[in-house]
């Protein structure tokens, strides 16, 4: 038994799939962020400077930064619990 015949059950292989990817993505996405922002999230404390949960000031770039990562994952993250309850659903 192959590993694709093990993770798409059922009709409609092809969208499950795709859907498989969306969640795929979307928990990427997720993880991306967890690991290059983990001292998140940021606020200004001083001077321009940005300071994260431990106190360590940043500049503006990775603020910016940050903020575009977070839209991006609150644009993403309603795709991936919609495609989640979709592909549970093709699966029963």
């Amino acid at each position: 038994m192959s590993i694709q015949s093990r993770i798409f059950v059922g009709r409609h292989i092809k969208l499950q799939a795709v859907l498989f990817a969306v969640i795929c993505v979307c928990l990427g996405v997720f993880i991306y962020g967890l690991l290059l922002y983990p001292d998140a999230p940021y606020k200004l404390c001083a001077d321009g400077y940005y300071c994260g949960k431990t106190g360590i000031s940043y500049g503006y770039e990775i603020f910016n930064k940050w903020k575009s990562w977070e839209k991006t994952l609150f644009v993403c993250w309603p795709f991936g619990l919609i495609a989640s309850y979709v592909l549970r659903k093709l699966r029963q």
